[in-house]
């Protein structure tokens, strides 16, 4: 596992903890709630919901210039909030490792005639 990866894997270990004791605590709907009871945490709602959506549209260039599938995670976004892009970014890193351990293909041209 590389670094980046595991460095993923932590922040959404640590943030599923996080998410599962604040709906223990509060409800699936009560976090939600949570967020519209005075203007300071609107505030920070909206600043969450405007940076997921800049992460949407990040992930849509993304997925398309490397010929990826991205639509579940853009559905989950609303439902599950980071955890999509999470996911996304740790499947992408998981990938991209596999790549990189891939023998390279030397293949040998025949010489010009």
């Amino acid at each position: 596992m590389n670094i980046r990866l595991a460095a993923l894997a932590t922040v959404f270990s640590a943030f599923l903890f996080l998410t599962v004791v604040a709906v223990l605590q509060h409800s699936f709907f009560g976090v939600f709630e949570a967020a519209f009871r005075d203007s300071a945490s609107m505030q920070v709602f909206f600043d969450l919901v405007i940076s997921a959506s800049l992460f949407a549209v990040w992930m849509l260039v993304d997925a398309r210039r490397r010929g990826a599938v991205v639509w579940p995670y853009l559905l989950a976004l609303p439902a599950v909030g980071s955890f999509s892009p999470l996911v996304y970014l740790m499947l992408r890193e998981w990938h991209a490792a596999e790549d990189r351990q891939l023998p390279s293909r030397n293949i040998e041209r025949a010489p010009a005639r």
